[in-house]
């Protein structure tokens, strides 16, 4: 059976009265300024500091300027980036020189932050900055736009509709890796908001747009890899050709744009790379994927680990992920593909789980606690793994997120196509039959 059209009354992605915007302006205005004035990675000084001026952004400024000042071919030497980022000529400070950020983004991640760097260091980390606390109510509603129109799908009479209305900003806000996020500098708003569009086109049946919008995730590699092959099972053609003309277009400019050298530097330190958790500074208390699991092991130890618990753990995830099923997209099915991506990926921090936000709170319109339950878990989980792992040197986050993804598991395919009410229990009421063509 093909998809339904949407219906007639859905929730436009533009029906918001500026009325409703004015709370959220002034949390905008204070969060920015406080953030300016008080918070320790965004407090300027020349130094010399422990940790740099505006955290992680500073890789992908000097990248950028790099690309930008014609050194690009040199932006994967090693030692040549360290230099760039502890030069105070280029960056306006000085800070630990046994510190520093590998390249270790493809060439058109850099080049994706060009225009910043056409700024000074300082002013341009100011405005990643506000960009970043704007990303943070954009989110919030781009999934408010969401569940209004699953709500107006499923003509939900829970009294969700004025929560929506009002307090769309919250949850996004009050999530710990968010706030997190902004601190580091870290671009995991950027990503919730590329695939909060993602399912709002999804949504609407606009699967080719939809499929080239997701596109951008390739920027982002290791939370890139995991959703086509979801829409490949899926059958989802249209997706699958809209996400490939997306790569080929950006991967077509990057390869016309940028020069060969960088390309050859960016292949040659792929093939000479490491284990991203063996190098210095790596927190295995941060990290939610799978494989971060062996590194708290002792070195003679990790293989066995990776062997005896990270494959097996991984192979049924994969399985489970990619079994048959008949159902449209929906919270529970993207919870999976978000939670599979993060725990199967060879790097993946605390500050990457912002992207759980989405199925999270969307949720809410079905089963308002399901939806509370995984937001404490994960936000207790974040709170205490760096408490934990000093007494017990077992990463905390993979297993919070193994645990939520068997509490989210998706019904039996053929349960779910014949039962009204296990569709309404996994929060596929008034789907019908469906299956992506």
């Amino acid at each position: 059976m093909e998809p339904s059209s949407p219906p007639a009354h859905s929730a436009s992605l533009f029906n918001i009265s500026l009325r409703r915007c004015g709370l959220p302006a002034l949390a905008y205005v204070g969060l920015l300024a406080a953030t300016l004035v008080y918070a320790p990675n965004y407090r300027w000084s020349q130094g010399p500091l422990d940790y740099p001026f505006g955290s992680d952004f500073l890789q992908e400024w000097v990248g950028a300027r790099m690309i930008l000042t014609g050194h690009g071919h040199e932006l994967y030497d090693a030692e040549v980036f360290r230099a760039w980022q502890h030069d105070r000529n280029v960056v306006g400070f000085e800070w630990n020189p046994d510190r520093h950020y590998p390249p270790v983004y493809p060439p058109w991640h850099y080049a994706l932050f060009v225009p910043l760097a056409l700024m000074p260091y300082r002013w341009a980390t100011m405005l990643w900055v506000a960009l970043l606390w704007g990303a943070v109510f954009i989110n919030g509603y781009l999934i408010r736009s969401i569940m209004l129109q699953s709500e107006t799908e499923t003509q939900s009479s829970n009294g969700a509709r004025w929560k929506l209305t009002a307090l769309w900003w919250l949850p996004v806000l009050l999530f710990p890796t968010v706030p997190m996020a902004v601190m580091f500098g870290q671009k995991s708003l950027v990503w919730l908001a590329i695939l909060s569009l993602v399912v709002y086109l999804l949504q609407r049946h606009r699967h080719a747009w939809s499929g080239a919008l997701f596109a951008l995730m390739m920027f982002k590699p290791t939370l890139f890899y995991l959703i086509p092959l979801c829409m490949a099972r899926y059958r989802n053609g249209r997706f699958l050709l809209g996400c490939g003309a997306g790569v080929a277009v950006i991967s077509g400019v990057s390869l016309a744009v940028l020069p060969w050298e960088l390309w050859q530097g960016y292949l040659y330190a792929m093939l000479q790379s490491v284990d991203y958790g063996t190098q210095g500074g790596y927190r295995v208390d941060w990290s939610c994927s799978l494989w971060s699991i062996a590194l708290g092991a002792p070195a003679a130890w990790q293989g066995w680990v990776k062997l005896i618990v990270c494959l097996p753990c991984a192979g049924l995830v994969l399985a489970s992920l990619l079994k048959p099923q008949r159902m449209e997209v929906q919270p529970r099915v993207v919870f999976q593909w978000l939670v599979a991506t993060l725990l199967l990926a060879p790097h993946a921090y605390h500050y990457d789980l912002c992207i759980l936000l989405l199925p999270i709170c969307w949720m809410a319109v079905y089963e308002p606690r399901m939806s509370v339950i995984t937001f404490m878990i994960l936000a207790f989980g974040v709170a205490l793994a760096t408490r934990i792992y000093p007494l017990v040197p077992v990463p905390l986050l993979p297993f919070a997120l193994l645990g939520c993804f068997w509490i989210w598991r998706l019904p039996n395919a053929d349960a779910a196509a014949n039962s009204e009410g296990v569709k309404a229990a996994y929060g596929f009421a008034g789907m019908g039959d469906i299956r992506f063509r």
